[in-house]
């Protein structure tokens, strides 16, 4: 993990967060959390990428070359930008609750796609949700939801 940990405040939020950045969009945002979560366990498979591709083209509607194109620029970004996690909460924050229950549902998907949820993977998700302002007992709910438990 790392780079979204530094860069969050005790509480989870961001210190100093401001304006969006317009570079920052949904694709981006999606993207960088999607990302995040399919390296949770040190690296990202093929299955995790395809399925990140067919996630972004389906919710987006979007092509294929565009997905992964915003995927690439992701990896770059996250590696590159000290203060990602910032601008990531600053995003987050003009989502609403159902587009932030999407996404989080989308890092389900990318997280389970080889029926094995590495503990890695499982601390991405719910860092990226404390990125978007979700509490824990949310997280717990949705997982019980997308699982079929609930």
């Amino acid at each position: 993990m790392g780079f979204l940990e530094d860069e969050l405040g005790v509480d989870g939020v961001a210190p100093g967060a401001s304006d969006v950045d317009d570079a920052y969009d949904a694709r981006f945002f999606l993207s960088a959390l999607l990302i995040y979560v399919a390296r949770g366990d040190g690296n990202i498979s093929g299955m995790e990428s395809n399925k990140m591709i067919e996630l972004l083209t389906s919710h987006l509607d979007i092509r294929s070359a565009e997905a992964m194109e915003s995927l690439s620029g992701a990896v770059n970004k996250l590696s590159d930008e000290k203060d990602i996690a910032q601008t990531l909460r600053r995003t987050a924050e003009r989502m609403t609750a159902d587009q932030k229950h999407g996404a989080l549902r989308m890092m389900f998907e990318v997280a389970g796609v080889d029926d094995v949820q590495d503990v890695g993977e499982v601390e991405a998700i719910n860092l990226a949700a404390r990125i978007m302002g979700l509490p824990q007992g949310a997280v717990n709910e949705a997982w019980r939801v997308y699982s079929g438990e609930a």
